[in-house]
């Protein structure tokens, strides 16, 4: 480029085992309450993966209720079904089967109870739409709440049903990433130009959690390529022991006025002004993401 800059391209493709065939459990446990609402209990932990949403979502699509009538109860190792774990998507595609199964299970057992108070043979004429349980042949109907109610006395039919589910297949997500970067040899300095990610993770259930999780990862293997080295002595001990040697992917702001009164250090800009220093690291001047779903 004649300035003592280069840029460079590059492209990978990865692949991330989700819902190991023979290996990974979820189970749910869903219930329901005397107020005819619904308690969901997982032991699939929400650390950031949204599964909590994800799985309320599932439960109140088979139930045909709003969301905000399904509480969940998450993973305490005490109480809670048991779970493998949460990670790359499997709890959508493994405890969200279990979530399903165990939420047409407790239809059943409502159609039951809906059909011995209203004195109906077959359960087969039931017709329910999420806040009542009618009859198409009699046109006789019981509210969920009346269900709910009823349930608590003189009731031999469980509200309670837990599910298990493992799956034996596996669907593994797939990314490409594309990165053009312009590089300073003198200096070190990294800036990237433009970055392109193409993610097929199949159906997402929920597209605005799937997508921060792209950006997320983005941000991640960004940090841990550019920024994140973990070098070791040769006795063994890591130099980047905490971190103010540590260099993570942040962005600082900083109300410098001037670019004149900055000098660059390792791939970073030190901006003078008022006798204090304000580090920024390189900005992304564009960043796209895209997805391929399945349908």
């Amino acid at each position: 480029m004649g300035n003592g800059k280069v840029r460079s391209v590059g492209l990978s493709m990865a692949m991330q085992g989700s819902g190991i065939s023979g290996v990974d459990v979820g189970s749910a446990t869903i219930k329901l309450n005397d107020d005819g609402l619904y308690t969901l209990s997982i032991a699939a932990a929400d650390m950031g993966t949204g599964c909590d949403t994800i799985l309320a979502q599932m439960a109140a699509e088979c139930l045909e209720c709003s969301i905000d009538d399904i509480m969940v109860s998450g993973a305490d190792t005490d109480t809670s079904p048991y779970d493998s774990g949460s990670y790359a998507s499997s709890s959508t595609y493994v405890t969200g089967k279990a979530v399903e199964r165990a939420c047409e299970k407790l239809k059943g057992h409502i159609f039951n109870k809906a059909a011995e108070m209203m004195e109906v043979a077959d359960t087969d004429t039931l017709e329910f739409d999420g806040k009542k349980v009618r009859d198409a042949e009699s046109g006789k109907e019981v509210s969920l709440v009346d269900i709910a109610t009823a349930s608590m006395c003189n009731n031999n039919e469980t509200f309670q049903v837990t599910e298990t589910n493992s799956s034996p297949v596996s669907p593994p997500p797939f990314m490409v990433g594309m990165v053009e970067i312009e590089l300073d040899k003198e200096t070190g300095h990294i800036e990237i130009l433009d970055y392109v990610a193409v993610v097929d993770c199949g159906t997402p259930v929920n597209p605005n959690l799937a997508r921060v999780q792209v950006e997320g990862g983005l941000g991640q293997g960004i940090g841990m390529a550019l920024y994140e080295g973990v070098d070791y002595t040769p006795n063994g001990y890591v130099k980047q022991n905490s971190f103010m040697q540590y260099k993570v992917c942040l962005l600082y702001t900083s109300d410098a006025a001037d670019e004149e009164d900055s000098v660059s250090v390792g791939g970073r800009r030190i901006i003078k002004k008022k006798n204090k220093k304000h580090i920024t690291q390189p900005a992304f001047r564009k960043h796209y993401v895209a997805e391929t779903l399945h349908t």
